[in-house]
């Protein structure tokens, strides 16, 4: 527990991931566009055909809902032309409130569906006024296309403004799906996140950009950061966004651990692993020098050659130097060197 909560001041910059406070975006998915073909907006296991049997036989209101939702099931396998032909067939004008709004954005979907993503995107936003008047499933459901729209017409921002409107709607949101959308708000530049923000008057969604925001502002100052989450935290106590970081205790912990005052890199930088060396050596100095600003004294780095002598010996005179927290060595056979010899009086990773 030592190490890893001392390399986690050290290693990465950025909110959640350099100090793991957002556990969840470590085994989140990475971000796949939304511009697929087959769309996958809900899980319907009924086959179409079977639904429009069921609407010969039922009453005006469950009939339409019945062949709506027959659409859908053809829009997903991509029998376009099957739901076109369907949809011709119903009277918008009888159907209630929520139905008509799940007819047109089943319009908008078979528009996308056909390469017409401009003309979906116009009928979302046409739609836009009276979303709040739609069943949740179909307010989702809705967001859902329309951050699809909008991922096809190239507009990022409102792409992932629309995944958080579904997000925070839809009752079925999993860890892994906030993680993964919070991952796409920190591909936002600082002021595209002021810019939707401005926009947005829906306190659910603005609790999300603070966060987005404040991570942004606040990666070179870790401790900095733990108190702008805490503040955070205290602003949005019912966020969906609160489950993405890490207990209180944990975080007490991260702001209370000592910085080493040196730490020492043992990598291969000559030899048959020099290329391998070198690269981890610039990223953990990067980092290093990204992050040093944050901290009132920042730790000595100093780096040593495991390709230069006996892996052991360099071991000890990086103790006999200072180091109170080593990195490396990168090579298997030197790592089993070290564990059959020392007892490691210092954290080593």
């Amino acid at each position: 527990m030592r190490v890893i909560r001392i390399i986690r001041f050290v290693r990465t910059a950025g909110l959640l991931a350099a100090v793991s406070l957002l556990a969840a975006c470590a085994s989140a998915p990475s971000y796949q566009s939304e511009g697929a073909v087959n769309y996958k907006l809900t899980n319907i296991q009924t086959r179409a055909s079977d639904l429009l049997d069921q609407a010969q036989d039922a009453l005006e209101d469950p009939r339409y809902q019945l062949q709506l939702t027959a659409v859908m099931r053809l829009l997903q396998v991509g029998r376009t032309n099957e739901a076109s032909q369907v949809m011709k067939k119903l009277f918008y004008s009888d159907m209630n409130v929520d139905q008509k709004g799940l007819y047109r954005i089943l319009q908008a979907y078979l528009n996308l569906l056909t390469h017409q993503a401009r003309l979906a995107m116009k009928q979302l936003e046409v739609l836009q006024p009276s979303v709040t008047r739609l069943s949740v499933n179909n307010q989702v459901l809705y967001f859902k296309l329309k951050s699809m729209a909008y991922a096809r017409n190239h507009y990022h921002a409102a792409s992932i403004e629309a995944s958080l409107n579904a997000l925070i709607r839809d009752p079925k949101t999993t860890q892994a799906d906030k993680a993964l959308l919070f991952r796409r708000l920190q591909t936002l530049s600082v002021s595209e996140l002021n810019d939707l923000k401005q926009k947005s008057s829906d306190t659910r969604v603005n609790a999300w950009f603070d966060l987005a925001l404040l991570a942004k502002q606040n990666q070179t100052a870790p401790l900095k950061l733990l108190d702008a989450i805490k503040a955070w935290q205290s602003d949005n106590p019912n966020s969906a966004a609160l489950s993405l970081i890490a207990p209180d205790e944990q975080l007490q912990q991260i702001k209370n651990t000592q910085m080493p005052r040196q730490i020492a890199l043992l990598l291969p930088l000559s030899g048959q692993y020099e290329s391998m060396g070198k690269a981890v050596q610039n990223g953990f100095l990067n980092q290093y020098y990204l992050l040093r600003s944050g901290f009132s004294t920042p730790p000595v780095i100093k780096v040593y050659d495991t390709q230069s002598g006996d892996i052991n010996d360099l071991y000890r005179r990086a103790l006999d130097n200072g180091a109170e927290l080593v990195v490396g060595p990168l090579l298997k056979g030197n790592v089993s060197q070290l564990i059959a010899k020392q007892d490691f009086s210092v954290p080593t990773i």
